[in-house]
């Protein structure tokens, strides 16, 4: 359809193109064979004969690649043939212009079987009656007979030719892979194909197999070792295929027939091995180029297949296997096209032996220069490409699989991890700076690369030190610029000095009821094991604790944290402490791993007080103190390590890490950029200066140590914005400050010496500076750091020294500080004070001492205290004055004893200059009480002034005069106290009563006591006792004859009494009485208090005490007080 409507367009548009050139002209149409055909005029007269230039002319056309055109094409023609075949004359005229040759070589075994069989049919025609062609035809068939049986004479030679065009994939198809089949047919025998035996492999129907491995060392069976004996040979050896055919006994025409087929098969095989040469694998070229060739994947297995087959014997295996390693090289041109040869050559490997042998033949450390040239490929692409490929690194991939599965043994490991882990490590950081030419492949590739690096680098201590070694070698291939590969590297080192603790992953918790309380606590935990990643468990036990209380529907104890406790190994567990924590240390560090935590949840003293130990915190680092030296030994490695490469700069003589490390911290200059970099460059410095070893490297002058932080410090404080910023410039000063303390503790000259490598003032100009930027002022962390280096900057250099001090000169007038003062003033003087502190408690930082007295701070300070102290009569004045007041109130006076605190500690003139006029003011206000801590402040001055022998003797006067007044004031007071009571002190110290006159008062109670207070009319004269009584109401008469009896009131006491304040108090309390009433009361039951007579001899408010209560109305149980009792409610 889609031709033919080809064909119409074509008519049409033919004929108008026509009809505008020649009006008048002949109507083009189209063949059915699709060819344009011109047709002429019509014609009035049929016999009319058209001229010659209007007979229908063909017009030229090129010939197409249509099969269906080519076929019918065909067709045509045999058919036209063998009409014409039908006559003697053109049949004979066909012979002789070599028809027969022609549909012999061309047709007669190409097309449809229909095409074949007339052809066939053709050439039977041709023949026919005709000797001479017949004989053309049969010397034509034996020619072509003798050329096949021949053909296995020149199998290898065509072979051989057409490999040298194997990039074709006609001749790959048509010649190269035949003849692979034939070879391999050859050499492997074909897959069985009977009923019987077709599920079988041939190695299985052979009765002799290749026992590959089964060998025995002649020395140890010459020794005796029972595992190389015949019997344990014996043993492994495979077992003889069952011999299915019965056996018979034999005839003996038939023995003579076995006896001649053995005798002439030996004389075929001893004549046939004659001309075999032995197997000599070289660089074959045609099997290097059918191996990785791109064109047939079938061409490539079936080589594949045939060198597997060839590899039955270990003598022609190990060729093989050394031709085949030749090969590798060839991965990265081949790619993917390398995936059979991969294949062969992991199955050809698998067992221990082979991996050993290639090992011992260099293979590891070829594989590794494999894999340097395939990455320089890659960075060399990354270079000068912006587009990749996707199957990009395939053969990366495949040659660190391969290297992997040979350091999957343990003993190849071991022999060469260390030559290798160089070649890995750089791998895997050359990888990591790909960006245009990664893919799936390269990223796989670089997380096996990882995997390897951590396996091959766990190990011994001198296998770690090595290792690092390594480290240090790789880091100095790359450029100072490169700020991101070297941050792998670092961070290794960092691990391997102090590894950190990993992240438990998932766990699982078993929340369980203690068995003893079972009878109390409603309900049970049913889904055990409880996910740690569940809602509900975590981050805190608290949180546990709530998902008890909601599932168990205990309520009452969900916002109760002191009702319900935990207990973890038999252990009660706060319930402040992360669950993961608690899993990690409680559980897991007693042995638990692998198991469900048990969680016993139980309420806190139901069966009586907890015996088990209470865990408040898991931190048990701070419990016990650290040994640096010991924790971070392997820090002293990167003072002793040297790299593998030697310098020629003298600063690098030693080559040692921390002058690489300085290296590549000098080199940044981008923050921002380099922030990884200076974060994992500053956490190694800040573990190398835990131990003393590192600390005395960095404080070489010729390293120049401080001068690269200070750098860097000022980079830092220049760009600070956000909290990190900040984390660095404190983790950059505590190194500092370290390097500095520890230069400090040298000698004098030898801290003079390296102070020449601090640079000039303009870095202390730069950091007092910093100190008034808001980052700094509202971090106290990193104002201790900075002021500590800002005064060892300073020690021993006059200039340096001035220029600090000039800073804090402002503020050091403390009476114009008193009157007037801005934050700014209020910061430096807080400076001021911490600098006084940090200063160094040795002959270096006494250089800034005496500076500072020099230019007159201190005596400064001390004439503040002089002028504005209360003046001291007799040191008897009282703290709690006004003037007193008035004094410590002053905002200078706190800065001024902590600035002195600081001054004075170890350093003799300040010591003696405060001790000449202040002590008596300072030890009083040590006695001071006030929200500015100014006791604790004069407390801690005078403790560092005790440390100078004069001044601590001064001390104690003042302080032993203030002890006696003390002592004098407390005695008089005391005596006074004692008089009081009618006391005194005699001679001994004894406390004796004054006079037995004061023991006449005390007496018993003679008469009525209340059970309240114990107390009656003797000691308590004003107060009106009662008795407690029982009244009820009953008939006065049980046998009076009225039909309404007389009603009356029946009252019996136990005569308990007491007093109507104290009951009335008791009821009042309702608490308190119903506590009362047991022991009041505890005799009979009572309702009333009746009111007691008066003794004899009473005062008159005795007798309106008892008139008013007698007359008190109360109610009695609802009814009216007729007895004049006192009712209870």
């Amino acid at each position: 359809r889609v031709l033919a409507c080809r064909r119409e367009l074509v008519a049409y548009d033919r004929n108008q193109r026509d009809q505008g050139m020649t009006p008048g002209g002949g109507v083009p149409r189209v063949s059915g064979s699709g060819t344009l055909l011109t047709s002429p005029p019509s014609t009035s007269s049929l016999d009319t004969v058209a001229p010659p230039q209007s007979l229908p002319v063909a017009t030229q056309t090129h010939p197409g690649r249509c099969y269906g055109c080519a076929s019918s094409a065909t067709e045509h023609c045999l058919t036209l043939l063998r009409a014409l075949a039908s006559h003697a004359v053109s049949r004979q005229i066909l012979c002789t212009r070599g028809l027969i040759a022609e549909l012999l070589e061309h047709n007669l075994r190409r097309g449809v079987v229909q095409v074949q069989e007339e052809v066939r049919q053709l050439l039977c025609l041709l023949t026919r009656d005709n000797p001479k062609a017949t004989e053309d035809l049969r010397s034509l068939l034996m020619d072509r007979i003798a050329l096949t049986l021949r053909g296995h004479v020149c199998v290898m030679q065509l072979f051989l030719m057409a490999c040298k065009d194997s990039r074709l994939p006609v001749v790959m198809q048509s010649i190269i892979l035949p003849c692979l089949k034939i070879l391999h047919n050859l050499i492997k025998p074909e897959q069985p194909v009977s009923k019987q035996n077709k599920d079988k492999a041939v190695d299985a129907l052979s009765t002799i197999r290749p026992a590959e491995g089964i060998r025995v060392d002649v020395t140890k069976w010459l020794q005796g070792d029972a595992k190389h004996s015949y019997n344990r040979w014996r043993v492994h050896m495979p077992s003889r295929g069952a011999d299915t055919t019965a056996i018979k006994p034999l005839k003996k025409e038939e023995v003579r027939a076995l006896y001649l087929m053995e005798k002439y098969g030996n004389r075929w095989r001893n004549k046939t091995l004659r001309g075999i040469v032995p197997l000599r694998l070289t660089d074959a070229a045609w099997l290097k180029q059918v191996l990785f060739n791109p064109s047939s994947r079938l061409a490539r297995q079936v080589a594949c297949n045939m060198l597997e087959s060839l590899c039955q014997v270990p003598a022609r295996k190990k060729e093989v296997l050394d031709l085949l390693t030749g090969f590798l090289s060839e991965l990265g041109p081949a790619g993917e096209s390398a995936a059979e040869f991969l294949a062969l050559y992991q199955s050809l490997v698998q067992q221990t032996p082979w991996k050993q042998y290639l090992a011992v033949r260099g293979v590891l450390l070829h594989l590794a220069d494999l894999v340097t040239r395939e990455i320089q490929e890659l960075h060399q692409l990354e270079d000068t490409t912006l587009t990749s490929d996707l199957a990009q690194g395939y053969a990366l991939k495949m040659l660190t699989e391969l290297l992997a599965s040979f350091l999957d043994q343990e003993s190849i490991k071991q022999q060469y991890k260390g030559r290798l882990v160089g070649a890995v490590l750089n791998g895997y950081l050359s990888l990591r700076r790909l960006v245009v030419q990664r893919t799936r492949l390269i990223d796989e590739t670089q997380e096996k690369l990882l995997e390897l690096l951590e396996e091959m680098t766990s190990g011994t201590e001198e296998e770690t030190k090595a290792f690092m070694a390594i480290c240090i070698e790789t880091v100095q291939k790359y450029s100072p610029q490169d700020v991101r590969t070297p941050v792998f590297i670092f961070e290794r080192l960092c691990s391997i000095i102090y590894p950190e603790e990993n992240d438990v992953g998932e766990f699982f918790l078993t929340l369980e009821k203690d068995p003893q309380q079972e009878d109390f606590l409603q309900g049970r935990m049913l889904g055990n094991p409880y996910s740690s990643t569940e809602p509900g468990l975590g981050p805190l036990m608290r949180d546990v604790k709530n998902k008890i209380c909601q599932d168990c529907e205990l309520v009452a104890l969900l916002e109760d944290d002191n009702g319900m406790e935990l207990l973890v190994n038999n252990k009660i567990i706060s319930l402040d402490l992360p669950v993961r924590e608690v899993y990690k240390k409680v559980w897991v560090s007693e042995g638990g791993e692998g198991d469900a935590m048990r969680v016993v949840y139980r309420m806190r003293g139901l069966l009586g007080d907890a015996t088990e130990e209470f865990v408040e915190t898991l931190d048990a680092k701070s419990e016990q103190e650290v040994n640096n030296e010991e924790v971070y030994k392997m820090a002293n490695v990167m003072a002793d390590c040297k790299g593998l490469q030697a310098s020629s700069n003298s600063l690098y003589a030693t080559n040692m890490v921390v002058v690489i490390m300085l290296d590549r911290l000098s080199a940044i200059k981008d923050i921002a950029r380099a922030r990884p970099l200076l974060q994992v460059l500053l956490k190694l410095f800040r573990l190398c200066v835990k131990v003393q070893r590192n600390q005395e490297v960095l404080i070489q002058s010729q390293l120049g140590a401080i001068s690269v932080f200070l750098g860097i410090l000022q980079l830092c404080l220049a760009g600070e914005s956000d909290a990190s910023q900040g984390t660095v410039t404190e983790q950059l000063l505590d190194i500092m400050e370290t390097i500095l303390s520890k230069a400090a503790s040298q000698p004098l000259e030898t801290f003079l010496s390296y102070s020449q490598t601090f640079g000039g003032p303009e870095h202390v100009h730069a950091l007092l500076t910093c100190t008034t930027a808001a980052g700094v002022r509202g971090n106290a962390s990193v104002l201790l750091h900075l002021t500590k280096v800002l005064a060892a900057l300073t020690y021993g250099n006059a200039e340096k020294m001035a220029l600090l001090c000039d800073h804090f000169k402002v503020v050091t007038d403390f009476n114009k500080f008193d009157f007037e003062h801005t934050p700014d003033d209020e910061q430096k003087l807080e400076l001021l004070c911490v600098l006084a502190t940090v200063i160094e408690r040795n002959a270096i930082g006494n250089t800034l001492k005496d500076h500072i007295i020099s230019l007159g701070f201190v005596s400064q300070a001390l004439d503040y205290v002089s002028l504005h102290a209360p003046s001291l009569e007799q040191t008897q004045s009282r703290t709690d004055s006004d003037d007193w007041k008035e004094f410590i109130s002053k905002p200078a006076l706190k800065y001024i004893l902590r600035f002195l605190t600081g001054l004075a500690t170890e350093h003799e003139p300040t010591q003696l200059a405060v001790s000449a006029q202040c002590i008596p003011t300072i030890h009083q206000l040590e006695q001071v009480s006030s929200d500015e801590h100014v006791g604790s402040l004069a407390e801690n001055l005078l403790e560092a002034l005790r440390a100078h022998p004069q001044v601590a003797s001064r001390i104690e006067e003042v302080r032993e005069e203030t002890r006696a007044v003390k002592k004098r004031l407390a005695m008089a007071m005391r005596e006074k106290q004692l008089g009081a009571l009618g006391m005194r002190t005699n001679e001994k110290g004894q406390v004796t009563a004054k006079s037995t006159l004061l023991m006449e008062d005390l007496g018993e109670e003679t008469g009525l006591v209340c059970v309240i207070c114990r107390e009656g009319y003797k000691f308590q004269p004003t107060k009106v006792l009662g008795v407690y009584t029982f009244t009820k109401r009953c008939n006065v008469e049980e046998f009076e004859t009225k039909p309404r009896k007389t009603v009356g009131y029946s009252t019996v006491t136990h005569f308990n009494v007491v007093h109507v304040d104290c009951h009335m108090s008791a009821v009042r309390s309702v608490k308190l009485w119903f506590t009362a009433l047991p022991h009041v009361c505890s005799q009979t039951t009572c309702s009333d208090v009746a009111i007691s007579p008066q003794p004899l001899g009473k005062s008159s408010v005795l007798e309106r005490l008892l008139v008013r209560a007698m007359f008190r109305d109360v109610p009695l149980g609802g009814l009216p007080n007729r007895s004049r009792t006192l009712g209870i409610d």
